[in-house]
């Protein structure tokens, strides 16, 4: 009788370690994404199991010894030239810890100049804002110009902070439903541009 009670107390502790590891962060990249970031002391990402709602994987970044006014973000650059011409949609589902002041979404376009150097031409439509404490849909629009080669999805963080995202999606706006669409500067040209890569890939942030 001892030795059952020491072996149910034991599986009992195993199951709550278990437990506590499959719902602990894990840090990393996504795949096909990129980090602006350079060290683990700026900022993190990674995937949050605690955080997963309606069977979708979340994906967190946190800024968190950024400078003000320095962006950390993830971001994606592929080919634009399937787009040039047509309006797409980039949406996705996120929220933020207490409300983080500056988390943003964009799409941004370029000719393959450098942002950095002003040598570009760009179209870019943000923000939307990730400011809620609750999970969000946010989506915004934008045409890609002709002469736009580059184009970026990212979100991110200027400064410190906390937001996770998922439910990720990228589409072509059908012309019966496209309207009239604010341009815009670019969220920041503190974000470098990705590597160009030939197409979007894991939206969904699943590994």
């Amino acid at each position: 009788m001892k030795h059952g009670k020491i072996l149910a107390a034991a599986l009992a502790v195993a199951v709550a370690m278990n437990l506590s590891f499959a719902g602990a962060a894990q840090t990393g990249v996504p795949k096909g994404w990129t980090a602006s970031f350079k060290t683990a002391a700026q900022a993190e990402t990674g995937f949050d199991p605690a955080e997963k709602s309606e069977g979708h994987a979340s994906v967190y970044l946190e800024g968190k010894d950024a400078a003000e006014g320095e962006f950390v973000a993830l971001t994606q650059t592929v080919d634009a030239r399937p787009w040039q011409g047509q309006m797409v949609e980039f949406s996705l589902t996120g929220k933020s810890l207490d409300g983080t002041a500056y988390a943003q979404m964009w799409i941004r376009g370029t000719d393959g100049g450098d942002v950095k150097a002003g040598a570009v031409r760009y179209k870019s439509v943000g923000v939307d804002w990730i400011r809620s404490r609750d999970w969000k849909k946010s989506k915004i629009s934008m045409i890609i110009p002709k002469e736009v080669t580059h184009l970026e999805l990212g979100a991110g963080i200027r400064g410190k902070g906390k937001i996770w995202i998922r439910d990720i999606q990228f589409r072509v706006i059908p012309a019966l439903q496209q309207k009239e669409v604010e341009d815009r500067r670019p969220v920041t040209d503190l974000v470098p541009m990705a590597p160009l890569a030939a197409s979007i890939v894991n939206l969904g942030m699943a590994e």
